[in-house]
């Protein structure tokens, strides 16, 4: 069983009250849906053809009573339904956002976010599951049960020949819904890619315009909206052709109802309220194959849909849930040892690679491009995990600690940083509950940030834009830092952290490593802090 089966199962369970009274009230308005049929039959043989005016106003009044049962209970069993189904929806959604939260970062270096979000958006098309629809797809079966014991009842050589076309309907469903089944899943995959398409070209529309690249972009983008377009095609072409054929044997079978009825109506085996209670009763038998088959175009993507969503997010091999037990509240040492990792199978940028920090140490770290530095820094705070060897904090393998407690120790600001939409203050106490006002005041004084905040409360209403688009690259850093500094870490990594800032903010992080009794692993291509340093580590 999947994952995502599971989070249903739990839900079911945790409100299992609820269900209850749905299914009891369910089971009483599927009961009450057949009724009618026979009243109408007893109106018609024992009302109008006797002439009986007082029973015909009595049954009458007694399908009024039924009616409103069925309409009550359909009522109270919809308004239950709808409410376990919404609740069910964000028991999903929050399920795999969290799951998001824990996966490694090899799943979104192979993914695009454009594709992850149209992946996210899939488990809206499991709504359909646990909607009235399907509740009306469930109620036709359980009165397909009951109709068939009443026909037997009435008239089972009536039963058994109108019986006849369901083996029909049964192979032209099989075989159009695995065609459709086909069909679903590329159309799925095709949405994913060119949502992932758009979301790139989007991201990246600043580039694309300075390198005059918006035709090749456009006929990129025109060529994955095609085969969108293509797949749908084929898939409504599809759908057309079984809803024609389901529409044909409809109408056939009112036919044969007819003609075979007739029969039974001439030789005196059937009388005529007797055919309108079969007449009813032999639509019941086949109204679950219609409502299955008019559904199929929601159900066929709901049921791909559950199935896609647990296999993309809940892979094993994507997994960096925290497994750890231990809390440290300092980082008294780091090793690395012996330590291997590629993101590519078979390709290490990193090989047999060990080195071994103390606390308070500042370290500056050097290398060419691409040999690996912010790749021991990713594996230092678990974004990945390592291919072999070992990383150390304080004498404790990094998998044995919980990465909450890692993260807390251990703040790391890269060249480019994500903002949020939001206020210069929201976006530098992010996360913290509380916070040193004089150290806040100071560190906006020394980053000449006051000028910036009144300048976008008064373009932008004080929010940053998307990832701080209303800012400098350099205005970015200086918001970064200070939401590190501000946490008083023990330990720092900066990431070619400074590259955008000016001298005098260059200045002030360089008076702060001196100062700071933080360990603190620096890269920078200018080597300016190499003088505050320790000593340095060639990668």
């Amino acid at each position: 069983m999947n994952e995502v089966n599971h989070i249903i199962l739990r839900y079911i369970k945790q409100n299992m009250k609820k269900v209850a009274i749905t299914i009891i009230i369910f089971l009483m308005g599927s009961i009450l849906s057949l009724i009618p049929a026979k009243i109408t039959q007893l109106i018609i043989d024992s009302g109008f053809m006797n002439k009986d005016l007082n029973l015909i106003i009595l049954l009458a009044f007694g399908l009024l009573i039924v009616y409103i049962g069925k309409v009550v209970s359909e009522f109270i069993t919809n308004k239950i339904f709808i409410n376990l189904s919404s609740g069910l929806m964000k028991c999903l959604k929050d399920e795999i956002y969290n799951r998001i939260l824990t996966l490694d970062m090899s799943f979104f270096s192979n993914n695009e976010v454009g594709y992850i979000n149209s992946r996210i958006s899939e488990i809206s098309q499991i709504d359909i599951l646990f909607s009235a629809q399907t509740l009306g797809l469930i109620s036709s079966a359980v009165q397909f049960v009951f109709s068939i014991a009443i026909l037997l009842s009435i008239n089972w050589k009536f039963l058994s020949i109108m019986m006849i076309p369901i083996p029909i309907f049964i192979v032209i469903m099989r075989k159009t819904t695995k065609i459709i089944r086909n069909q679903i899943k590329e159309s799925f995959d095709n949405s994913a890619k060119y949502a992932g398409k758009i979301n790139e070209s989007i991201s990246g529309i600043e580039n694309i315009k300075a390198q005059s690249l918006e035709k090749k972009e456009k006929e990129k983008i025109s060529s994955y909206n095609e085969k969108m377009i293509n797949t749908a095609k084929k898939q409504s072409n599809t759908f057309n052709g079984f809803n024609g054929s389901i529409n044909f044997l409809s109408f056939f079978l009112n036919v044969l109802t007819y003609i075979i009825g007739g029969i039974f109506f001439v030789q005196n085996e059937l009388t005529l309220g007797g055919f309108m209670a079969v007449s009813s009763y032999i639509g019941k038998v086949y109204t679950p194959v219609f409502t299955y088959s008019s559904m199929t175009m929601v159900l066929q993507p709901a049921f791909i849909a559950l199935k896609r969503v647990s296999n993309f997010f809940f892979k094993e091999s994507n997994d960096s849930k925290d497994i750890g037990s231990i809390n440290i509240v300092d980082v008294e040492n780091i090793t690395f040892d012996k330590v291997y990792f590629g993101y590519i199978e078979n390709k290490d940028i990193i090989r047999d690679f060990s080195m071994s920090i103390c606390r308070g140490e500042k370290v500056f770290l050097k290398g060419k491009n691409g040999c690996g530095k912010s790749t021991l820094f990713r594996l230092l705070l678990r974004l990945y995990p390592v291919k072999s060897g070992k990383i150390y904090l304080n004498g404790c393998a990094i998998n044995d600690i919980t990465r909450d407690s890692i993260l807390k120790n251990i703040k790391y600001v890269a060249q480019k940083s994500f903002l949020f939409n939001d206020s210069i203050q929201n976006n530098i106490l992010y996360g913290l509950e509380d916070y040193d006002k004089q150290k806040y005041d100071e560190l906006i004084e020394a980053f000449s940030l006051k000028q910036l905040i009144d300048r976008i409360d008064k373009e932008s209403n004080g929010l940053i834009g998307e990832n701080g688009c209303n800012l400098s690259g350099g205005e970015i850093q200086k918001l970064v830092l200070c939401r590190t500094f501000i946490q008083n870490p023990k330990c720092i990594i900066l990431d070619e952290a400074t590259s955008n800032l000016d001298s005098k903010s260059r200045k002030i992080v360089k008076e702060y490593i001196q100062n700071s009794y933080a360990t603190i692993l620096i890269v920078d291509h200018t080597e300016e802090f190499r003088d505050v340093c320790d000593y340095e580590i060639t990668i």
